[in-house]
């Protein structure tokens, strides 16, 4: 079910028991007494734990100390223009790399980068530089996953007690691993918006399903 923002702040302005459904749900006040400095500092002392969207430098006396290394990640276009030398001739010379690709790369610096606290810090306190905070996000720290983190491990180690038990740990390494993949996936790339009306419906759900169907079949044709 779907509905337009302002359509959703009107009825949120003039229902009260819409608007105290929505404010009981907020746990974490809004918080209007933090200014850049007072963020920054109190995220190195440890006491804001969240996300941080910002910008971070790494000073350049201390770019030598991270050149084996570069300590911010991050995932961009990179073209020939934007590697070294060696790199560049052997792009050139076998014919690869010819257009720009997204990829994982180490840098010295993050331009409106999401970050988690704990990692900010530990720029911080290396000596790296936040020179904005475009948002910050505050969370309370708990292990909500905890409990699913210590059953994918128990039943992975029961493969140890024999072959028998091979099949449930794999298929655990498999949750494990895609659990982690999926609450990382950018959902908006994976969706699609219809507008109809009640009769259409069934149309819509229906072509998507068959479309999906095939799909996997023809993954598994491949396979075979």
């Amino acid at each position: 079910m779907e509905i337009y923002e302002c359509e959703w702040m009107h009825q949120y302005k003039t229902s009260a028991t819409k608007k105290k459904f929505v404010d009981g749900l907020m746990t974490v006040k809004p918080r209007h007494d933090l200014t850049q400095e007072k963020i920054i500092r109190q995220v190195q002392n440890g006491k804001l734990f969240g996300m941080l969207f910002c910008k971070i430098e790494t000073p350049e006396e201390l770019k030598p100390k991270f050149e084996e290394f570069c300590p911010i990640l991050k995932n961009t276009m990179v073209s020939r223009d934007d590697i070294g030398e060696h790199m560049r001739e052997y792009a050139e010379r076998n014919n690869v790399f010819k257009k720009p690709r997204r990829i994982l790369i180490g840098s010295y610096f993050g331009e409106k980068i999401l970050l988690i606290t704990p990692l900010v810090k530990w720029y911080l306190d290396h000596g790296l530089n936040v020179t904005k905070v475009y948002e910050f996000i505050e969370y309370y720290p708990s292990k909500c996953f905890e409990q699913f983190g210590l059953n994918v491990s128990e039943a992975r180690h029961t493969c140890d007690s024999g072959p028998s038990k091979a099949v449930l740990a794999e298929s655990q390494k498999l949750h494990g691993n895609s659990s982690y993949g999926k609450c990382l996936t950018n959902k908006e790339k994976h969706r699609e918006v219809h507008y109809c009306n009640r009769s259409e419906v069934t149309k819509f759900i229906n072509s998507r399903v068959f479309h999906r169907l095939n799909a996997i079949t023809s993954c598994m044709k491949s396979s075979a």
